[in-house]
């Protein structure tokens, strides 16, 4: 009779099969394995869609337009809250509950930096760190206005969550955006205007704008009976086009404008993004920026009698 050889593997299911003990505990083993799996797989869902809270409204768009998958949440709402900023039980929870944490830095948000010096290391995103500053206004908290330092912002933020390519994409992106709107404000760039927070510098030199005008220089310091009536004088000398308003709210103005013939426009930019805009070119952060530019613009446009005013207008 030929012999029939039996390898080891076999010898071993036959074990098994021949003991049901020994099976059901396998098979309890393999349940355990199996339950343990269940959480790892959460957690790698939950880095599909990670919670990402930004210290003020503006980083928002930029964020969003990095890592559309992302949910993000908002600290603070509105300039008021972003320059007198207490915490209350509800962000502190916000904060602790969230994957990433990204605020612009200790010089322009100090009200945030003892809490976020708090947290570990590598849940905190800090766009501009002291130790690195460029040439740009980093005590300006208005740094997203700012399309260089807005560069800076995605190359950071694209190297700490590694989207380098997405973040070289959304800079080409803003790149071409602000090509486009430097060609339309070239033409208005002698009108003069007034604004009521020297908030809007970098969009002065980038597009060469002339901002004759500024009310404050912060909301921390508000000016002075004399003060205002310094910048009357100044304003019948050297009449302004346009008064730009930072906030809704604006008790200056009519104080040192006098009255004139035609009227000063006006126009109140939102530039703490506190409401949604429809995207431009795909990106949040720029239908954001749009909104502000178009007001802009439309105060800047110079104003035509019926004998001036273009054929067909």
């Amino acid at each position: 009779m030929q012999s029939i050889k039996i390898t080891h593997w076999q010898k071993l299911f036959a074990t098994f099969t021949a003991y049901p003990q020994i099976m059901r505990r396998l098979c309890g083993h393999l349940l355990w394995i199996t339950l343990l799996m269940i959480p790892l797989q959460a957690v790698n869902a939950n880095q599909v869609r990670p919670q990402i809270v930004v210290s003020v409204a503006p980083l928002q768009g930029i964020v969003q337009d990095l890592w559309p998958q992302a949910n993000v949440q908002v600290l603070t709402q509105g300039s008021e809250d972003f320059h007198h900023f207490q915490w209350q039980p509800a962000q502190l929870a916000l904060v602790q509950q969230a994957d990433w944490v990204v605020w612009l830095g200790p010089q322009q948000e100090p009200a945030l930096a003892s809490t976020f010096g708090r947290l570990p290391s590598d849940k905190v995103v800090t766009l501009f760190k002291a130790e690195k500053l460029s040439a740009t206004r980093h005590d300006d908290i208005h740094l997203w206005l700012d399309p260089a330092a807005v560069a800076q912002m995605l190359t950071v933020l694209g190297e700490r969550w590694q989207r380098q390519s997405l973040a070289q994409q959304q800079q080409n992106i803003q790149q071409q955006f602000w090509q486009r709107w430097q060609q339309r404000f070239s033409p208005l760039a002698k009108q003069p205007f007034a604004i009521q927070h020297d908030a809007i510098g970098s969009w002065v030199k980038l597009f060469g704008l002339t901002q004759a005008l500024a009310i404050t220089s912060d909301h921390e310091h508000e000016p002075g009976v004399q003060q205002l009536w310094q910048m009357r004088q100044q304003l019948q000398q050297s009449p302004v086009v346009c008064y730009v308003q930072t906030q809704a709210q604006d008790a200056w103005w009519p104080k040192i404008s006098a009255p004139a013939s035609p009227p000063v426009k006006t126009t109140v930019l939102d530039l703490f993004g506190n409401r949604d805009y429809p995207p431009v070119d795909g990106s949040h952060y720029l239908g954001f920026m749009q909104q502000a530019l178009e007001k802009l613009e439309a105060c800047l446009m110079p104003r035509f009698d019926s004998a001036q005013r273009p054929a067909g207008a």
